[in-house]
């Protein structure tokens, strides 16, 4: 099963300048919806830096599942994640490209392995702080349980010694049993939504762990059967903006 330890190849360090431009970006974004903003104020060591990586496009790792970040219509790709990257060029004059995937898992070890520079949607563990530094949540989602409505599962309790099903690398495959100690279940990980909704439909497992957000209400209106009887408290997807730190 995947887990969210580093990685002994190397050890990261922290690059100050990449990850304050990064924060600041995000909240940038946010102020935008709802006010004026005045123009960005890059320090010197930061305008040096962006300058000497000027013929180097940021690269934005987004899943692409259909959700809100990032889908197609009409034949044209859309959703919120080009407009992040249109504002981010608009106010450091950097390219930013998209890099997409439809599993969770490819696009976080592809993020690790250093082929892109930014990651649309971890969550902030301590785990991964090892690795990336985190923005504030754009959006925030909670974790839902989701169980096959011909099945006895009322409440969290009653996954005790059930098939649960995750998406690999999702952070509540480890933020689940810390928060419920008290049951035991089996687990069963998935590289793609699709497929935990589909073996939870045929009831190859008992219920799905997995965030409430835009591309769960596609799996849903496609499995009627499926449906959400609990959230888990104190746990939530965050759709933070992530660089990777710095390999020494």
């Amino acid at each position: 099963m995947s887990s969210d330890r580093p990685s002994p190849r190397s050890v990261p360090k922290k690059n100050p300048i990449v990850i304050g431009l990064i924060g600041r970006w995000l909240w940038l974004c946010l102020l935008l919806v709802s006010s004026s903003v005045s123009a960005l104020e890059i320090s010197a060591s930061e305008q040096r830096w962006l300058q000497q990586h000027a013929d180097h496009p940021l690269t934005l790792g987004v899943v692409n599942t259909t959700g809100m970040e990032l889908f197609y219509y009409a034949g044209q790709s859309r959703g919120y994640a080009h407009d992040l990257a249109k504002l981010i060029e608009k106010r450091l004059g950097t390219k930013v490209e998209i890099v997409t995937s439809h599993s969770w898992s490819d696009i976080y070890q592809r993020f690790l392995n250093g082929e892109m520079d930014l990651l649309l949607g971890a969550n902030d563990t301590p785990q991964r702080r090892q690795l990336m530094a985190f923005t504030r949540p754009l959006l925030r989602h909670p974790y839902g349980v989701f169980v096959n409505q011909a099945s006895s599962i009322k409440s969290i309790s009653d996954l005790h010694q059930k098939k649960i099903g995750f998406i690999n690398d999702d952070a509540v495959f480890n933020l689940f049993p810390e928060h419920y100690p008290n049951l035991n279940y089996t687990s069963r990980t998935y590289s793609q939504l699709a497929d935990a909704f589909a073996a939870l439909a045929e009831q190859r497992i008992d219920g799905i762990i997995t965030s409430s957000g835009s591309a769960t209400l596609v799996q849903l209106r496609k499995y009627p059967e499926v449906v959400e009887i609990a959230a888990l408290k104190g746990v939530r997807s965050d759709m933070t903006l992530a660089p990777r730190l710095a390999a020494a």
